[in-house]
Parts: C-alpha cells; structure tokens; sequence
C-alpha cells in the first residue's frame, strides 16, 4: 500500500511542477524570445491593464476552484532545448497571467493562461515556438528539491484562432503519474498561451471548453 505520505508530497511537487510549466508558457512568452544569432525581440509596449481584462476569471472555472498566486511558486525550468523561452525576462513589459486551482492543499488540478503582444509580427513568434517544442522531448523541472524530467509531444486538439498548437508532457513523481497539457494561440495581434496539469490525465473536455471561452473574451 503507497505511503499516504509519499502520495501527498508527490501531488504537491506535481503541483509545483504544474505551475513552473504553466508560466513557461502563460508567463515566459511575455518575455523576450531569443533568437538563433542571440539577438533578444522586445515585447512591444500595450496596455497591461487591458490584456489583464481579457483573462477568464473565477466565474469561469469549476465550482470550488480558486485563483492562485503562481509567483509563490519555487519550481525552475531547467536548462535545454526550452531554454530560450525563458530568456531576457528582464525585457517583459506588457503581459497578463493567471492561475486557477482546484485544490490549495495539492496545487492541483490546475489551469493557466497568458497574454502577450510582441513589436515584431506574432506569427514569427509562434512560428519560432512551434519549431523549439517540436524538437523537444524531454523537459526538466526542479520542484521542492526534486529534478524531474518528462517526455514532450505534439497533442490533437482543435484548431483556434489564425493558428493554434498543442503539446503534453508526462511525468512520474514516486510512481504517480501526471500530466501537463499545453496549448498557443495566435488571434490577431495576440499570443494566447494555457497550460493544464492534473493527476493521470488533465480533463481534456475541460480543457477544451476553458480554452474556447477564453478565446472569446480576445479580440482578434
């Protein structure tokens, strides 16, 4: 019989995990991307306050779910082949992020979101996304003192927006397994990131339906 223990610290470094992960993309993508010659791209300037009253709220998300503070989070990306995503935060300006629970304790369920508008045009953004997680299929994170490593690949999900892609990544953390499921969009002008990590499996027609209703609140 697993340690009751074990169980518990094992959602709560999942959980961890989720939200590193989940600001990787939600957060990271209002930072600079670097490109191949080493040459930052600045996020262009906009208005932080209206990006922010595009995100989903509470309201949206299942009953007894709640908002939390990711910046509380210890959990770090560590170095690889998503290293450049993280690169040049110092230059982030306009950006908007949020994360929802389903549990305070555990961390998890949970769901992430981000906005982020960029000086040069966004399908390069996504373009330049796109082509660094699909040659990535390994991802590690350090989280509560623990490394872990998991496997990265391309996801089905339904196409949004003028252009979307989707990606999951597995991992095991003392023989439980969880799963974390990204999802960019391009709409207009605008780079829409979300990220869902769950015990096993995230809800997929969760997923899906929390994705769709926030698409709907960005013009584009």
């Amino acid at each position: 019989m697993a340690d009751f223990r074990d169980e518990t610290l094992a959602w709560r470094v999942a959980g961890g995990v989720g939200v590193a992960t989940g600001l990787l993309l939600a957060g990271a993508f209002a930072a600079s991307i670097t490109l191949a010659h080493g040459s930052p791209i600045p996020v262009r300037s906009a208005n932080s306050a209206k990006l922010t009253s595009m995100l989903l709220t509470v309201r949206q998300m299942p009953t007894d779910w709640s908002v939390y503070d990711a910046g509380s989070s210890n959990s770090t990306i560590g170095p690889g082949c998503l290293s450049q995503i993280t690169a040049a935060k110092s230059n982030r300006t306009a950006h908007a992020t949020v994360t929802f629970v389903g549990s305070t304790s555990a961390l998890l369920p949970q769901f992430s979101e981000g906005l982020s508008i960029y000086a040069i045009p966004v399908s390069r953004v996504f373009a330049m996304l796109n082509t660094q997680f699909g040659r990535c299929h390994k991802i590690s994170v350090t989280s509560g003192g623990y490394k872990l490593t998991g496997t990265l690949g391309a996801m089905s999900f339904p196409r949004l927006g003028d252009q979307s892609a989707a990606w999951t990544w597995n991992f095991t953390v003392k023989h439980i397994g969880f799963g974390d499921d990204f999802v960019f969009v391009r709409k207009g002008a605008i780079l829409v990131a979300f990220a869902d990590a769950a015990v096993g499996s995230p809800d997929l027609g969760q997923f899906q339906r929390l994705v769709r209703e926030a698409l709907a609140r960005v013009p584009g």
